[in-house]
């Protein structure tokens, strides 16, 4: 099933969500005060970061562990009709409350998408399959109502699906131990 929203973040294509709508105090290794919605002090008036390459050394290692999953940059393309361009604007009051409501939604799309590696059984490839459409089908319309609604079931639905898979490995790993102690 071919991805229809990228769960791979491009700085480069998003109008510095991150660095804007998160405070301070809510992310680790981040050396600087500042409420949501503020800029960073670190960021330039065009939305580019000033010491991207030394953000480690400054203190803001938390920069560079955060992953928005592709949230910032689908919705500076959502909302590039308002004039926003990556890399040369600063987020919007609208494209940070948008940010803040899918970006739980890109968690769960990732996470989805990941467990497409795990060679599941078909019932729960089906399932997984199930999750990320109603995902990206609700990311796609752009309501973050429709965003809200579908994250509850998508997020129980995904914890079902990572414990049966993890139930799956306990299997295969006790029927591998034992199949070992008999051999050897």
């Amino acid at each position: 099933m071919p991805e229809r929203i990228a769960t791979t973040s491009d700085c480069a294509k998003c109008a510095a969500l991150c660095c804007v709508a998160y405070p301070s105090d809510d992310m680790p290794g981040f050396a600087a005060s500042k409420r949501s919605g503020e800029p960073c002090p670190r960021l330039a008036p065009c939305g580019t970061c000033t010491i991207y390459e030394d953000r480690e050394r400054l203190g803001f290692g938390g920069c560079i562990a955060y992953d928005c999953f592709g949230a910032g940059q689908f919705v500076t393309q959502a909302l590039s009709h308002s004039g926003a361009q990556p890399g040369r604007t600063v987020a919007t009051q609208a494209m940070i409350d948008r940010f803040l409501l899918v970006r739980p939604a890109f968690d769960l799309l990732r996470l989805a998408q990941r467990l497409a590696d795990d060679n599941l059984p078909p019932e729960h490839e089906s399932r997984r399959v199930s999750i990320v459409r109603s995902l990206e089908d609700a990311l796609l319309t752009g309501d973050p109502a429709i965003v809200e609604h579908v994250l509850l079931p998508a997020k129980a639905a995904l914890r079902d699906l990572y414990a049966a898979r993890s139930l799956q490995n306990r299997k295969g790993n006790l029927n591998s131990r034992r199949a070992h102690a008999l051999v050897g």
